[in-house]
């Protein structure tokens, strides 16, 4: 059976959708012939191996960070992980652990085959998750990492060559061929 790594969440303000996309992806992925592994990346850009009741969670304030680690207010807000104070590394680790468990980028490579890509903006179509799961021999799915840098930021595109061109001429393997179709 393949282990899909499913990646969502994410620093990024589309982390909400990167989360129902998620969702969606687990839903919907055939468990006879893939197990899917849920990687959730919190807005600190850390690593956690989701317990799954969690992605029927509303949002992702309604369980990140637990709320025994929200601050008191009059107002009840709910809040991100990056709005609490400095925490130790070891208070991260706990608060982290509380709703999975805690894997670093050698863990992932054991535990997945391949990465299902959920995330949205920052860190998830820029070129960077993509880069390290190029430098672990992890296959993704989506756009390598040079489509990713020029789709996704203007100033980079130009200085890289890829100002005017078509996406597919800025793919790591080179233009397609007007005969490919």
């Amino acid at each position: 059976m393949i282990k899909v790594g499913i990646f969502f969440g994410g620093p990024s303000r589309e982390r909400e959708i990167s989360f129902a996309g998620g969702r969606t992806v687990f839903d919907n992925l055939d468990k006879t012939l893939f197990e899917p592994v849920p990687i959730f990346v919190d807005s600190l850009g850390g690593l956690i191996e989701l317990d799954w009741s969690f992605i029927y969670k509303g949002t992702i304030r309604d369980f990140f960070p637990p709320v025994q680690y929200l601050p008191e207010t009059a107002h009840q807000f709910q809040v991100y992980l990056e709005s609490l104070n400095q925490l130790s590394d070891n208070e991260l680790k706990e608060l982290r652990n509380t709703v999975g468990q805690t894997r670093s980028w050698d863990e992932i490579t054991q535990r997945i085959d391949f990465a299902f890509l959920a995330l949205h903006g920052e860190f998830g179509e820029d070129g960077q998750i993509q880069g390290i799961l190029e430098a672990l021999d992890i296959p993704y799915s989506g756009s390598g990492i040079r489509a990713c840098v020029c789709a996704c930021s203007r100033k980079a595109s130009e200085s890289r060559g890829c100002a005017g061109c078509s996406i597919s001429a800025c793919l790591p393997c080179g233009p397609i061929p007007a005969s490919a179709g």
